[in-house]
């Protein structure tokens, strides 16, 4: 058997034990073809793939472990806000207007999460708490789609059109925002 590349076909991950499959990221100079590397553990049952047809796995999880990372930094901060030596500024737009910006409450909701009360967080910015909620979901999603290979898809899943999305995104926005003018508390 001869070793053609230093890519790994997803199947090959299903021999690694639980989370060394999360520790394996290949740099992109590695994926190309390269001479044959004796050792290299490749299942022998996998065809030779080539970078064109099969996506790396560790891309999947580069998204929600920065955004998890973030979250987690935010919420550390914001547990430990009042004994910071400097605030931030309120905001602008309520201040001058008296009518809040979209991300008026977001501290505040941060604060409440930090803090285990999740009914006072979505009180105070329901758009932020219920990112927290989708980043969390999203990263457990790619967690499980790591280390739990899925069966061949079809060739293009029916996704949502982008005019859903962003209908569907600005909605959420407006519906916080409206929220937040008629109930975030002063």
């Amino acid at each position: 058997m001869t070793f053609q590349s230093l890519y790994w076909h997803q199947s090959d991950f299903r021999m690694l034990p639980g989370l060394a499959k999360l520790a394996i990221v290949l740099p992109s100079s590695m994926i190309a073809r390269t001479k044959p590397v004796p050792g290299f553990p490749m299942s022998p049952s996998s065809p030779d793939p080539t970078p064109s047809s099969r996506p790396p796995v560790a891309p999947v999880l580069i998204g929600p472990v920065i955004t998890a990372i973030s979250i987690l930094g935010m919420l550390v901060v914001a547990r430990f806000y009042d004994r910071l030596p400097l605030q931030a500024p309120a905001c602008g737009l309520r201040t001058t207007t008296g009518i809040p910006c979209v991300a008026c409450g977001g501290t505040r909701s941060m604060m409440a999460l930090a803090h285990g009360d999740f009914l006072g967080a979505l009180s105070f910015n329901p758009l932020a708490f219920l990112g927290v909620i989708a980043a969390g979901i999203w990263l457990l999603v790619a967690v499980v789609r790591v280390l739990r290979p899925s069966p061949p898809r079809p060739p293009q899943p029916r996704r949502l059109p982008i005019w859903a999305i962003v209908v569907g995104l600005v909605t959420l926005f407006a519906a916080n925002w409206v929220y937040l003018w008629l109930y975030l508390p002063k």
